[in-house]
Order: structure tokens, then C-alpha cells, then sequence
């Protein structure tokens, strides 16, 4: 945070500018030196490219605070789901460059999906430039708690008995937890069902609704669910 403001500076604001981390990351569109953040009194966004209460936009709604502190200006979170986080990111890439757009993204929005998907709306490697990583996480397996599995060899001998009507949930295809859930199928001879949705908050909710069979979530964002015990979670 200590060099934030160096970000809005007339030759750092040259490109757009992106918070690019392992969890979430941030990124600008890019201003001209007349119209620096903090100036024309408006607030700086922070686009999430995931629905609202999932672990993406939780991080950002802690960062965004800080990010007001240190620049002495209104920083508002603003989401705009889809395709795993690139209609977030596309939108802030294509946005006008006033220095007053900020896209936190989940690494795989930058990583994953440029290498997976077809064709993509913009080019992360060339359109947005890294700032600083933000945070890092890790995923767990949770299933709902009437799930008639009680631990994950059983989970396995029902998926195996039943190929590709296992369903799990994922933030988008070319998440974290897409993938994860692709690496659990192949490493275990399995074939699931991946339904894709616009954040891990609304897979949960048809977790926990029974809806899905499983997803892989963020162990921050899963915790209260499973201490409730609405889900059931395996490391």
C-alpha cells in the first residue's frame, strides 16, 4: 500500500493498470495526467467480476477500505459477473481511461482462462498491467449435508457407479474450482458434471439447497458453512 499512490502518477497512468494476485487482484483503467483519481471527486470503483458474498468479493470489500485510506478518496465495490470474472475484467479493459476503475480479479480470469476458453473478449497480458498481489487461498470439498455419501471413498464408489451424474458447482469454466474439480475427476478415474455459475456464492447456496452433489470453495469463504454445519467439508 505504501506505493499506491505512485500507481496515479502521470507516467505510471500511461496503461491500464491491473491488481493482479493468486486469490483477487485490482486493475485501472488509465488516466491522463489531468484527470488523476482523487481530483474530479468522484469515487474510484472496484470492479469484481463475480456475484456479490462470494470469496472474490469479500476480499475486495476488505481491500476496499484500505484502498480509500490510503488515497483519501470513496472507493465503492462494483460487481459485474460472468464467464469466470472476463466480463469483469473486459469491461474495465474496454472502459474509458479516467483512472477511476480498478478490476480485482481472481487469478484464473488472467491465467487459466486465456489458455482454456476459445476466444476471450481482451487480452489480460496486453491490456492490463500487474500492480500487486493481493492474496492467496486454498480450496476444500464440500458436499451438502444430506448427502447420502459420508466421506470422500464413498463420494468416490457413487460417482464411479453413477459416471457424469455427479454434479459439482464452480465459479465459472476456467475458475480455480472448475479446475480443481476437473483434477479430482481425472486423478480419481471419475466423470462429473460441472455446472458453471457466476460465483462461488450462488454454487454454494444449491450445495447447500441440495441442488449439487459438491464444489470446491475458498476454505475462508467456506468456513462459516461448515462450522454451521449446512455443508460438510474434506481437505
Amino acid at each position: 500500500m505504501q506505493n499506491i499512490r505512485n500507481i496515479f502518477s502521470p507516467a505510471s497512468i500511461a496503461r491500464r493498470c491491473l491488481l493482479a494476485g493468486l486469490l483477487a487482484s485490482a486493475a485501472l483503467a488509465a488516466a491522463p495526467a489531468s484527470a488523476q483519481p482523487g481530483q474530479s471527486g468522484q469515487p474510484l470503483r472496484l470492479v469484481v467480476g463475480y456475484a456479490a458474498g462470494g470469496p472474490v468479493d469479500a476480499a475486495a470489500r476488505l481491500f476496499a477500505p484500505a484502498l480509500a485510506k490510503e488515497l483519501g478518496m470513496p472507493v465503492i465495490v462494483e460487481n459485474r459477473p460472468g464467464a469466470s470474472g472476463v466480463m469483469g475484467g473486459d469491461s474495465v479493459a474496454k472502459a474509458i481511461p479516467n483512472g477511476l476503475l480498478l478490476f480485482f480479479a481472481a487469478s484464473p480470469t488472467i491465467t487459466i482462462s486465456p489458455n482454456i476458453l476459445k476466444t476471450m473478449a481482451f487480452n489480460p497480458a496486453k491490456d492490463l498491467t500487474p500492480i500487486a498481489p493481493i492474496l492467496s487461498y486454498s480450496n476444500v470439498l464440500v458436499v451438502g449435508k444430506d448427502q447420502p455419501f459420508k466421506n470422500v471413498k464413498e463420494l468416490l464408489a457413487h460417482a464411479k457407479a453413477n459416471p457424469g451424474k455427479l454434479a459439482y458447482g464452480s465459479a465459472g469454466v476456467g475458475a480455480s474450482n472448475h479446475l480443481s474439480g476437473e483434477l479430482f475427476a481425472k486423478r480419481t478415474g471419475t466423470e462429473l458434471n460441472h455446472i458453471p455459475y457466476k460465483g462461488n456464492a450462488p454454487a454454494m447456496t444449491d450445495v447447500i439447497g441440495g441442488q449439487l452433489n459438491m464444489m470446491f470453495d475458498i476454505v475462508g469463504s467456506a468456513r462459516n458453512y461448515i462450522a454451521s454445519g449446512r455443508v460438510r467439508a474434506w481437505p
